[in-house]
């Protein structure tokens, strides 16, 4: 499939763990893509494998597929290189439905992939012309559906654009994005914080002061006077969140959004 739409690179591919169960699901635009238990192993070859959805001989969606990098730094060793996939939606219908969290809908549907197209670094999906009330209903399906998640203020208010939340599990990273509206900021002038550092020389996080519930009423907050809002909705490896965050590659359309 992707050997008719990329050429091959001769090097190395630095690559996340594989694992052999992958699961099934229906073609790319054939059904809407379940993201609320996505697997990031689903089967590629099938899931991406109509080539008319590169020619645009589909009259509902049209998807590129372009070869992207991230160059790792790392201490102590030498740089090393990730190379991934992103598939691009280049035009679509207003109606169409292409992904679904819980009762949510999703009218735009694109991915990362390594270039052996063996695994999902990340999948995204937008939508337009949201409600406020329609948002704050997604957030909480997200934040019940992960209990367990981890969320980090520092790092909320930290993103250069856009207004973020981010949801770190075990195995996923859900990160939900309204691009025209500003980051958090938290009143943190009741914190007494000292910089500390680990044996290696680099600073400790300082421990969490703001629940999960009180980022997410603020999140609440800043969008309730937003009557129509795009937003955008990642699910990530943690490793690939992590590559991608500490190493600021390059990037174009939906990833300019992954901050």
């Amino acid at each position: 499939m992707k050997n008719t739409k990329i050429g091959a690179i001769g090097i190395a591919i630095l690559s996340l763990s594989i694992f052999a169960c992958k699961q099934s699901v229906k073609p790319y635009a054939e059904a809407p893509l379940q993201l609320k238990a996505v697997d990031m192993n689903v089967d590629l070859k099938k899931f991406l494998g109509n080539e008319d959805l590169f020619r645009g001989k589909v009259d509902m969606v049209n998807l590129d597929a372009e070869e992207n990098e991230i160059v790792l730094e790392r201490k102590d060793l030498p740089d090393s290189t990730v190379y991934y996939v992103q598939y691009n939606v280049n035009s679509n219908k207003d109606d169409i439905n292409l992904a679904d969290y819980g009762s949510f809908k999703f009218k735009t549907l694109e991915l990362l992939t390594d270039l052996a197209e063996k695994e999902v670094f990340a999948w995204m999906a937008e939508q337009e012309d949201v409600s406020a009330d329609d948002v704050n209903k997604l957030v909480d399906q997200i934040a019940s559906d992960n209990p367990e998640a981890i969320m980090n203020s520092r790092e909320l208010e930290g993103v250069s654009s856009g207004l973020h939340l981010i949801w770190h599990t075990k195995d996923k990273v859900f990160q939900l994005v309204v691009p025209e509206i500003e980051p958090l900021r938290f009143d943190r002038s009741n914190e007494e914080y000292t910089p500390s550092y680990d044996d290696d020389g680099n600073p400790i996080e300082p421990k969490e002061t703001f629940s999960k519930e009180q980022i997410i009423t603020l999140f609440k907050d800043k969008l309730k006077d937003s009557a129509k809002n795009k937003i955008t909705f990642f699910i990530a490896k943690p490793q690939f969140d992590e590559w991608f965050r500490d190493n600021s590659p390059s990037s174009r359309g939906t990833m300019t959004r992954y901050d």
